[in-house]
């Protein structure tokens, strides 16, 4: 079988290690509250402590584009971190009830700078992101919306699943339709013919706004195409 290169779209709890930081202040954000916005001022770095967040761009119409989600452990607002520009590319909201670590963009900077572990998880996050996003790109231009919907339904069984007795994957992680089509760029309509037929397959169920995966069934699918 193919190998099937996933998109990334969520970054789970990575194995960095921040205890070198110097101690900063932590801050509550609400489910669905703004952590910063783009175009705006970059004078802060953020550590998800606990909870999730997710990482978007909004069109000149309001309609949202998520570029991906991190979870806790990740870095937010180290896009832009070395351009002279000092602005967010992205925004970022929590997606649960979370906990952020701030620190100040500069005193960040000089602590990594001074330290090659630090930097190299910082390089090593920025290299994620510009990767995540190449092959987004390429899947828009070269993959058709089916495919992008069940590599992004394949990595949600990766880093959120749990094996379950029947062989199938239950993801831990709730996720709508539209959360869907603004990740892989496509409409809600879409997304729901797109899973309408994953079902009529028996590759996908869902129960509520979770997913239940049958992945070795799934990624047969997509090596069909």
């Amino acid at each position: 079988m193919e190998d099937i290169v996933l998109p990334n779209f969520w970054i789970k709890n990575p194995p960095y290690y921040w205890g070198e930081l110097k101690e900063a202040p932590s801050y509550e954000y609400k489910k669905n509250q703004i952590i910063f916005l783009e175009g705006t001022e970059m004078d802060t770095i953020y550590l998800v402590k606990k909870g999730k967040a997710k990482l978007f761009l909004t069109g000149p119409d309001g309609s949202e584009k998520i570029v991906g989600y991190v979870g806790e452990n990740s870095i937010l607002g180290t896009s832009s971190l070395f351009e002279e520009s000092k602005k967010y590319i992205l925004s970022a909201a929590a997606v649960t009830n979370s906990t952020l670590i701030k620190y100040e963009r500069q005193e960040f900077i000089d602590q990594v700078m001074s330290n090659p572990d630090l930097m190299m998880q910082v390089f090593h996050i920025m290299s994620i992101r510009i990767r995540s996003l190449t092959g987004q790109s390429l899947d828009l231009s070269f993959k058709h919306s089916y495919i992008r919907l069940c590599k992004a339904l394949l990595e949600l069984g990766v880093k959120y699943g749990k094996q379950a007795e029947d062989d199938t994957t239950f993801v831990d992680f709730k996720v709508t339709h539209n959360d869907l089509a603004e990740l892989i760029g496509t409409t809600r309509v879409t997304i729901a013919n797109h899973i309408k037929t994953l079902r009529e397959k028996h590759l996908v169920e869902t129960k509520g706004r979770n997913f239940i995966i049958r992945m070795n069934e799934l990624k047969e699918d997509i090596n069909k195409y």
